[in-house]
């Protein structure tokens, strides 16, 4: 069975239930999540999409604050 992540805050309070298959670090505009279908998006910080988990695949850039995401 697939292990899922969720997001708790500084205090150890659940934020989001274990949800998505990967969680990248957080940024100023979000952080990069895989949901439980494999696709990529991007959440805030309570785990909401952003950008919604649309896509095949993403790729890291020198800069924190660009994200490429390709279908």
């Amino acid at each position: 069975k697939e292990k899922l992540l969720g997001i708790v805050d500084r205090e150890g309070d659940v934020v989001t239930e274990a949800i998505f298959q990967t969680i990248g670090e957080f940024q100023a505009g979000g952080a990069i999540a895989q949901n439980q279908q494999g696709k990529f998006g991007v959440i805030d910080k309570n785990g909401r999409w952003t950008i919604e988990p649309t896509f095949d695949q993403v790729l890291a850039c020198p800069d924190p604050a660009v994200v490429q995401l390709f279908k």
